[in-house]
């Protein structure tokens, strides 16, 4: 078997044993056993069920976070439309709706994977906020000096609010919501937004 084999079974197993017991529940051994892959082959690969499991929701955000493939949107609202509702579709996933917040809270405690979600999935976010900056530059858009920070902030905080930590019913608008929220706070006068 080669490494990537090796590392697509261990992917599989790690999703198939998220999805059916949680986050908290799986470990490294029930990986181990599960797909046959020794325990020293996998901590090779990651230090922590929590690299572990980040490496796999790393791997599934296909796309640079706010910025999909294939995008070319014509205003700046549409480009918050989108970016909010690619964001939202990687988000609800199965996989990060199991090991997001677990994750996060497990970051706090180590260092290795605190460090690569400064460098593997914060950058690429940021990336693809100053990517809606730069077209809305380009249309000749004026917006805030801080508008890729506050796009990322916005999009991701109230996102990751509505789908891991809200017990309530996320209104079905809540893209809207939250395309509009970025409107505001990155113009200095917000247009008034055209429906649809």
């Amino acid at each position: 078997m080669t490494p990537d084999d090796t590392t697509a079974l261990l992917f599989a197993t790690v999703q198939e044993q998220l999805l059916a017991q949680g986050y908290a529940r799986l470990t490294i051994e029930s990986v181990s056993a599960s797909s046959g892959v020794a325990k020293t082959t996998i901590y090779r690969r990651w230090k922590s069920k929590a690299e572990m499991v980040f490496s796999l929701m790393i791997e599934s955000f296909d796309g640079t976070p706010f910025n999909p493939p294939n995008s070319n949107p014509v205003t700046l609202m549409d480009d918050l439309r989108t970016a909010v509702a690619f964001t939202f579709s990687r988000l609800d996933s199965p996989i990060a709706r199991e090991a997001l917040i677990g994750v996060l809270a497990d970051s706090i405690h180590d260092a290795a994977l605190h460090e690569r979600l400064f460098t593997e999935f914060m950058p690429p976010a940021r990336l693809g906020a100053q990517a809606i900056v730069d077209r809305a530059a380009t249309r000749g858009e004026t917006l805030r000096e801080d508008a890729a920070a506050i796009i990322h902030a916005t999009i991701l905080g109230t996102l990751t609010a509505w789908i891991h930590l809200f017990d309530e019913e996320r209104p079905t608008d809540v893209i809207e919501i939250i395309a509009r929220q970025c409107l505001a706070a990155i113009t200095p006068d917000p247009p008034p937004v055209l429906e649809r």
